[in-house]
């Protein structure tokens, strides 16, 4: 009588020394899977291009996606009532998450325009139906280790994965890392603010909130400047932004440096997290009827702004 489950033996296995790097060619890869990088991968791919798309995290949708960003700025022209002006994945996004109920316009306010709010799980899951259809190679996890060029074309990428490393030959490059990490890992000229510190945001959606009882914005903002020091916050502004029938907000009320220096880096999104949860504290404590159940849902990843940009033509 046999096992309904039979253990099967292991294969032994070990690692060889100078394993070889898995080859990959394409006519484009696409370095970096956040907005830009997934508006032009799947350009490409509609224009008939083999591509490869390579991200260092192991999930596409870059900051919009893992840092939780949550809203979309600039797809309308100014006013309350503006019209369109970004197209290509945008329609799709606004098309095809409108129709799941995942999207909030709020029109007007500080910055006079049209804001998206959107459900950072809808939007993730548009992303990787996209690619997934286009027949994009996909390559996550994956972190450059070095880039070749003649003069100043780039030819190929070396990258390191848990699974071992790739190599990747394409005709073009995109840099759409965020950070010039391609241009940089190839030697070409970048540039870094000489401004001092660049400030990043660590975003957050809180649920369990009563949205009838949410205060407007301006009061908010007031409030914060008078007492983000009692609170221990960095920022003195921010917002917390209810979605409407769901029960939850996303709250942007922190500033946290981004250095581009590893550990620091690591050290800062501890960091991020501790202003979110004074953060929390403060909508608590000064606007218990709405806030005073809230918990976080999710922590988004340290958002971080541009801290080296390529030097280039435009």
């Amino acid at each position: 009588m046999t096992s309904p489950n039979p253990v099967k033996t292991a294969t032994r296995i070990v690692r060889r020394e100078n394993a070889t790097a898995r080859q990959i060619g394409a006519d484009i890869c696409v370095v970096g899977a956040g907005s830009a990088g997934i508006s032009a991968a799947l350009e490409a791919a509609r224009l008939g291009r083999k591509v490869v798309l390579v991200d260092g995290l192991h999930a596409l949708g870059g900051q919009a996606v893992n840092a939780v960003i949550g809203t979309f700025c600039g797809f309308f022209s100014n006013g309350t009532s503006g019209y369109q002006t970004v197209h290509g994945i945008a329609d799709g996004i606004l098309r095809d998450l409108g129709a799941q109920g995942a999207l909030h316009y709020r029109h007007g306010g500080p910055s006079n325009t049209i804001v998206v709010q959107y459900d950072e799980v809808a939007l993730a899951r548009w992303i990787e139906e996209q690619v997934r259809q286009s027949g994009i190679t996909v390559l996550l996890g994956a972190v450059m280790r070095e880039a070749h060029r003649d003069g100043r074309r780039i030819r190929s990428i070396e990258l390191a994965t848990r699974y071992g490393e790739v190599s990747v030959v394409a005709t073009g490059f995109v840099d759409a890392t965020g950070d010039a990490a391609l241009a940089w890992t190839a030697g070409l000229a970048c540039r870094e603010s000489a401004a001092g510190p660049i400030y990043g945001t660590q975003m957050c959606v809180i649920e369990g909130i009563d949205e009838m009882q949410a205060p407007e914005r301006p009061d908010v903002a007031a409030r914060l400047k008078q007492k983000a020091k009692d609170y221990g916050l960095t920022r003195e502004s921010g917002f917390a932004f209810v979605f409407p029938g769901r029960g939850t907000a996303l709250v942007n009320m922190t500033h946290v440096e981004t250095p581009l220096d590893p550990i620091e880096a690591t050290h800062k999104s501890f960091e991020g997290k501790v202003q979110a949860d004074r953060a929390i504290a403060f909508l608590r404590a000064e606007y218990p009827a709405a806030f005073s159940k809230a918990r976080v849902r999710t922590y988004g990843m340290l958002g971080v702004r541009q801290t080296r940009w390529i030097v280039g033509r435009q």
